[in-house]
């Protein structure tokens, strides 16, 4: 099988000078089936706009990284998946960009559209869109954070070197069960340093943090 790395190699935990947030999209930001139904169908997740301009009034980079590998299966074209990203811009961007920067890994290993069958290390959990995000911008990595609504977005922020942050949106409350059903423990890479309700309730923890 092919890899497409596509990521600098950098140790994991860089110290950088910015602090930064790394969100998934897909159920933290909005719903996750819009890709199928249209943008007009999009549905912005409760908080999301408000932690949004949140972490930029704290001085944190706003940095989305997605897995994009429906790309690969062919669920939708990669040029579906831009149209919808500028929608979600329009609708969270009220006075400015609702993000710093925007990343997206098409690869899946199971695909059938080449040239997105791949092996990546950017298709969470791998680290990869973290790292590659982490020098482009220059991020302190221990002092920044993930969230996300499934594991693969945990266990890819604390390879990073980061604290992560599972919520209850999206898949959310299906990772929860995993964690009882496959009785993962603190240490483990795939247990969240926090579980929180929304986004929204994501910043307000973040903040309680000194974030």
């Amino acid at each position: 099988m092919p890899s497409r790395p596509s990521t600098p190699r950098a140790a994991p935990h860089a110290r950088g000078s910015n602090k930064a947030v790394f969100i998934d999209r897909d159920g933290v930001l909005c719903t996750d089936d819009q890709d199928r139904r249209g943008p007009s169908s999009m549905n912005i997740i409760h908080g999301a706009r408000k932690a949004l301009n949140g972490f930029d009034s704290m001085g944190l980079l706003r940095l989305v990284v997605t897995n994009q590998g429906g790309i690969a299966l062919g669920s939708f074209t990669e040029e579906d998946m831009l149209s919808f990203t500028r929608r979600l811009w329009d609708l969270l961007g009220d006075d400015g960009p609702p993000w710093d920067a925007y990343y997206y890994c098409p690869y899946h290993d199971e695909g059938v559209i080449e040239p997105y069958i791949a092996e990546s290390i950017d298709r969470k959990p791998g680290p990869g869109m973290l790292l590659r995000a982490a020098l482009e911008h220059d991020v302190d990595i221990p002092s920044s954070f993930m969230i996300g609504d499934h594991l693969k977005d945990i266990m890819a922020g604390h390879r990073a070197g980061c604290r992560s942050i599972l919520v209850t949106t999206g898949r959310g409350k299906r990772q929860i069960e995993r964690i009882m059903e496959d009785r993962i423990r603190y240490g483990n890479e795939a247990y969240p340093d926090a579980i929180v309700e929304n986004i929204g309730t994501a910043y307000e923890l973040i903040r309680e943090w000194g974030g």
